[in-house]
């Protein structure tokens, strides 16, 4: 157990070096070559499709995984829950994309930039096609990491050598969308030419039932992304993009900081989930424990980050982007923050199934993180987003601890 852990702790970590590491390499060149208003812009087209995107994936990353995790030695069950989340969400993606080309092709504020949006659709097509929710069910998740690592290296080398000047800026989103997309095509292929599974249509009652069964899990991973996502489209709607290209700079550097307690938290929910299904108390030994080792870095790490925010910006975004050092500071401890409510939220009550309980809570966050957006935006731009955001995570973060201490001792 403890070496499978291992290995896939060792695996998503260098999937997160993919994912934010490397891009930190071309990170301090886009923000300079495209521009603060550019480089904001490609991420409030980025941010608009995870509307999108969040209603596909359905929360099967959190429902699928843990189904499938609970089912190991079962190879026709693993097979039919394969083949009714992937083909859940290829009916969820019909609708989806219809809506989302008729509100770019009708509003001017979309039509304006529709090759931009255009483009950047296929970054949903690719997150589609790649079922991190398979590999990390069964545990396997050095899978995830070799087809991360080997196209995102690729797509690196292509922004250095063809993303030269301002203007590059549809060049960039082709490269990004595509790595998504070759990614995600990969994997199918490697999944079903390894026989890992066979793919076949399910009856539609079948996805049906399997769609009303995640709901719960679904609407609280939709509101999570409203208080998140909605961050950066609120502060771009009234804003502007060179003030959400001042906010995506210094939350890029606090999302690579987080993420080194996001491995652990995606390496052991399947864990977690199956320690809860057969043995409760040995599972919150774990949790606690695993506050103490991960906590004491995740702290240490988002003082840092506060203490040198300023000498950061400058290292990594450039003088130009001297406005974000204070956004930098009011997310600084956001990495620790968000770490225990992960432990309470995401390991604790969603590993045991109280997902309802667990949308209830976000519920409260994002109506609360919304009616803040409205407030602090128009006054203080940039900031309020960041201030509404810290204080939003704190606020959900509090409420599941709560929880946690309410219920760990009726096991």
């Amino acid at each position: 157990m403890i070496k499978k852990l291992a290995i896939n702790f060792s695996s998503l970590t260098a999937l997160q070096i993919s994912n934010y590491i490397i891009p930190l390499i071309t990170f301090p060149y886009l923000v300079r070559v495209l521009g603060p208003t550019n480089f904001g812009l490609a991420n409030f087209a980025f941010a608009f499709l995870v509307y999108f995107n969040t209603v596909i994936e359905f929360g099967f990353n959190f429902s699928s995984t843990r189904e499938i995790a609970q089912s190991k030695g079962d190879k026709d069950k693993i097979n039919h829950l394969f083949n009714l989340t992937f083909f859940s969400k290829i009916i969820l993606l019909i609708p989806i994309s219809i809506l989302y080309f008729i509100l770019i092709s009708v509003f001017s504020f979309f039509s304006e930039n529709f090759l931009i949006y255009t483009i950047a659709y296929f970054s949903i097509i690719g997150n589609l096609l790649f079922p991190v929710w398979f590999f990390q069910g069964i545990e396997k998740m050095y899978y995830i990491t070799i087809f991360n690592i080997v196209f995102r290296v690729i797509g690196v080398v292509f922004i250095f050598l063809f993303v030269v000047k301002e203007e590059d800026l549809i060049i960039y989103l082709v490269i990004t969308s595509g790595v998504l997309l070759l990614t995600g095509v990969s994997s199918i292929y490697y999944i079903l030419r390894q026989k890992l599974v066979d793919l076949t249509l399910p009856k539609y009652e079948s996805i049906k039932q399997h769609l009303r069964e995640g709901f719960n899990l679904f609407s609280s991973q939709y509101l999570i992304m409203l208080y998140t996502t909605s961050n950066t489209f609120i502060l771009g709607l009234i804003s502007g993009s060179a003030a959400v290209g001042f906010f995506t700079g210094a939350d890029k550097i606090r999302s690579a900081v987080q993420n080194v307690g996001g491995i652990a938290g995606q390496t052991i929910f399947p864990h977690i989930s199956n320690l809860f299904r057969d043995q409760k108390a040995l599972a919150i030994k774990f949790l606690n424990k695993y506050i103490i080792v991960i906590g004491i870095p995740a702290f240490l790490l988002s003082t840092s980050l506060f203490l040198f925010s300023e000498e950061l910006i400058l290292l990594i975004l450039g003088k130009q982007y001297l406005n974000s050092v204070q956004i930098l500071k009011w997310l600084a401890y956001l990495p620790f923050i968000i770490f225990l409510s992960n432990i309470f939220g995401i390991q604790y009550m969603l590993g045991q199934g109280f997902d309802s309980e667990f949308r209830k809570i976000i519920s409260v966050g994002a109506i609360m993180n919304l009616i803040l957006l409205i407030i602090l935006v128009p006054l203080y731009g940039a900031e309020g987003t960041a201030a509404s955001m810290f204080s939003t995570e704190i606020v959900i973060t509090l409420l599941t601890f709560i929880f946690f201490i309410r219920h760990k001792n009726e096991i």
